[in-house]
């Protein structure tokens, strides 16, 4: 399981996918996905600082994708939001663990951690807002982007 910012983080960015190129602002994105919006805030915050968002104050600003969602990993969104689960550290201590000398899980997470890395870096914005089961509501002006779901015009798939 990912850490709680790094979900919230692909939640915010898969309804910025949504909701094609128009910025939105952190408000509305808040409203859109029923996150807590200081929280909210500060993840954006983050995912400015390491590149994956656009911000732009004042009128017609708000918060953009830096790529397109196709462009944008899952590997990304966790590296930019500090996911524990991606550092090469142990799972069971603090201590440095090899194949010389491994904890009792080290070639268990080894080899898991490995498949984690894999999936991550395989897996785009993109692939998630097509996969997801959650249907946002687009805030007023919003032209989804990625066909259409529900009545809602989320941008997700239907089917």
């Amino acid at each position: 399981m990912l850490s709680q910012p790094v979900s919230c983080g692909i939640t915010a960015l898969s309804f910025l996918a949504c909701c094609g190129s128009r910025p939105l602002l952190v408000r509305e994105i808040a409203e859109g996905t029923d996150l807590p919006l200081p929280y909210l805030s500060k993840i954006v915050n983050r995912l400015s600082r390491k590149g994956l968002v656009t911000t732009k104050r004042g009128i017609g600003g708000g918060v953009a994708l830096a790529a397109p969602p196709d462009r944008i990993t899952l590997y990304d969104v966790c590296k930019a939001l500090g996911e524990p689960a991606i550092e090469p550290r142990c799972m069971l201590s603090q201590e440095r663990c090899s194949d010389e000398r491994g904890c009792p899980a080290h070639r268990f997470w080894t080899a898991h951690r490995a498949a984690l890395l894999e999936f991550l870096q395989t897996t785009t914005l993109a692939d998630a807002v097509r996969h997801t089961a959650r249907c946002y509501v687009p805030p007023e002006g919003c032209t989804p982007s990625l066909g259409s779901c529900c009545e809602g015009g989320c941008g997700l798939p239907t089917d």
